[in-house]
């Protein structure tokens, strides 16, 4: 039974075959912290709510904390804030493990491949290593602890690891009809990823650590209190500085989401296509696309790529009214260095790159079990 897992920075998902059908898991990546009294603890066991003993806190995982968030207004804390998991927190890795176990099956044989995928941002730090084939080289091993520790926490359910940039998983589950070439692009929280691929073999790869987290950050800082980010823990800011930012950004993305997902009929949608929130739409393509099509442009093995081709794509933000007609209206603005004939949302699942992933396992698995000739 090969896995495929999506490790996004807002929600976790797992897709896995079941005969002919597949199964799929969903997690958000997100807790809160309360009290550890009685009754937090019987709410929560009439739930089957996870949550983990912290002190004298509890600190609640998934829907549940989704949940207690809403109704009680506690921050929301990610367990992957910009993409990055700080492994030196114990804490942090106590919460990854729970919301990994929750999420992924133990596997029911020895050997079973499980393809994952975690946000990137942190390789975006160094651009000669996230571009071509030097990223497939040097990006998967012992400098990105993410998923150094993504990775024993997949070995611990019995699986063996193996990794996939999420913009490629795209290519392999949307793709078919293509022979898996053309382009993909990620809209995530915390980056925006792009592959170039040709029949499957991925050309060159771009990760920028920008993503909607950016868009609400923006508007939190022109709508509501917000206090300017700490970076003095190098990770989840669980103070009271910590608590007052989260739900800051907590409320600007959901004032976004509930403009940007309205009915083209609604008012909102206006708000969406005319003022700010499209304003800050605009901006965030408009610097990820000049980014990517700058560093594609300076990739030799492009050079020889057949154009125009498609652009699929997938992510949170892609999901906004209106946000394919942005698309195509920013692309016009930059001078990209591949020719795009047509655009394909990736949005009719969510699981597309879990997806994906399940796919690229598959695949291996079978080039295993292939005889040598």
């Amino acid at each position: 039974m090969s896995m495929g897992l999506d490790l996004g920075t807002s929600v976790f998902r797992s897709v896995r075959t079941q005969g002919r059908e597949l199964r799929a898991r969903r997690f958000p990546a997100s807790y809160v912290i309360v009290g550890d009294d009685s009754a937090h603890r019987q709410r929560l066991s009439r739930t089957d709510a996870i949550f983990v003993p912290c002190g004298d806190q509890l600190v609640v995982l998934g829907d549940a904390a989704v949940e207690l968030a809403r109704s009680k207004s506690l921050p929301l804390y990610p367990v992957l804030p910009g993409g990055k998991l700080d492994t030196r927190d114990a804490l942090s890795r106590q919460i990854m493990a729970a919301m990994v176990d929750a999420i992924l099956p133990e596997a029911k044989t020895p050997g079973e491949i499980c393809c994952l995928t975690v946000p990137s941002a942190r390789i975006a730090e160094t651009p000669e290593a996230i571009v071509g084939q030097k990223f497939l080289e040097q990006g998967f091993t012992g400098d990105w602890p993410e998923l150094d520790y993504c990775c024993q926490l997949v070995k611990l359910r019995g699986y063996q690891p193996l990794a996939l940039g999420q913009a490629l998983a795209v290519t392999l589950a949307e793709l078919v009809g293509e022979s898996f070439c053309g382009i993909t692009a990620v809209f995530g929280a915390s980056v925006t990823e792009f592959a170039v691929a040709h029949q499957g073999r991925e050309l060159a790869r771009v990760v920028i650590p920008r993503g909607g987290d950016w868009i609400d950050e923006q508007l939190a800082a022109m709508t509501h209190s917000m206090p300017a980010r700490s970076e003095s823990t190098g990770g989840v800011d669980r103070s009271d500085h910590g608590a007052r930012y989260a739900l800051s950004l907590q409320k600007a993305r959901h004032d976004r989401e509930q403009a940007s997902r309205a009915p083209s009929a609604d008012g909102q949608a206006v708000m969406m296509v005319e003022g700010r929130y499209a304003d800050l739409y605009r901006q965030f393509l408009l610097a990820v696309l000049s980014e990517a099509g700058r560093r594609l442009n300076e990739v030799p093995a492009l050079a020889n790529f057949p154009q125009p081709t498609i652009m699929a794509y997938a992510g949170g933000l892609s999901r906004a009214s209106g946000f394919p007609t942005m698309l195509k209206s920013a692309m016009r603005q930059i001078d990209w260095p591949i020719g795009i004939e047509s655009y394909r949302s990736a949005e009719l699942s969510p699981f597309g790159v879990a997806r994906g992933c399940l796919i690229h396992a598959a695949l291996e698995e079978l080039s295993v079990q292939r005889p040598a000739a």
